[in-house]
């Protein structure tokens, strides 16, 4: 789903309470604040001036935005996901250079780190937290459980990864990282995936029970567990 509003294009898309906030990126990081009904329900064809749409995907027009929060450095920067919290909305990304979503900047280790952020309904910082290595990181994928409030996030990074006071195997190519972290910022733990050849993940998801679920790829061999998954 893209969603469009003023020739301006979003990918991600969150329902928190009456709102719906969608988040993007281009020179700043950008969530938008909508009412939920759309103003003017359109479905067609997403592809756009900008260049950065298409494909066919299907896309909503909403009304003005009630409040909008950019956020942005120097460097690259980039929202990778986001999911509810009861009223806060909790965002995912990396970025590459200091960064204030409202609570303090966030300074990152090395060539990439990972940022989780909460915005409450009226926009307003809540807590901003990042976690990385000296090598790359990168965010894929957010879930919340709802059972604890407790971010599950997921990526893949190169070199080591820190998460708190967790550290994982160094990695001399590209592997999963799982952590989940706590509404305080702590992590409460952190894992990893890989092996020969490159993995990431794309996906995740909280089962009923409280177990997480991933998807991802995998070029060349990933080990998860007692198992031993090979690329074709």
């Amino acid at each position: 789903m893209v969603l469009r509003m003023n020739g301006r294009s979003y990918w991600g898309v969150a329902l928190l309470s009456a709102l719906t906030l969608a988040v993007g990126c281009g020179d700043l990081l950008r969530i938008d604040s909508f009412s939920r009904a759309p103003a003017e329900p359109l479905v067609g064809d997403a592809g756009g001036a900008d260049g950065d749409e298409g494909g066919g995907r299907p896309i909503m027009t909403m009304a003005e935005p009630r409040w909008v929060r950019t956020f942005g450095t120097p460097g690259d920067d980039q929202v990778a996901a986001a999911a509810v919290d009861g009223d806060d909305l909790v965002f995912v990304g990396d970025f590459d250079a200091p960064l204030d979503f409202g609570g303090g900047a966030l300074l990152p280790i090395g060539d990439g780190d990972v940022f989780v952020t909460r915005l409450a309904v009226d926009g307003q910082h809540v807590s901003s937290f990042s976690f990385g290595g000296k090598g790359a990181a990168q965010a894929a994928a957010v879930a919340v459980d709802p059972a604890s409030g407790d971010a599950v996030v997921t990526g893949c990074y190169s070199g080591d990864f820190k998460a708190g006071a967790l550290s994982l195997p160094t990695s001399n190519a590209q592997d999963i990282f799982v952590m989940r972290i706590a509404r305080d910022g702590k992590a409460v733990y952190a894992a990893s995936f890989g092996g020969a050849g490159n993995q990431c993940a794309s996906a995740i998801a909280i089962a009923a029970d409280g177990s997480v679920l991933l998807a991802g790829h995998n070029n060349g061999t990933v080990v998860v567990g007692a198992d031993t998954l090979v690329s074709d």
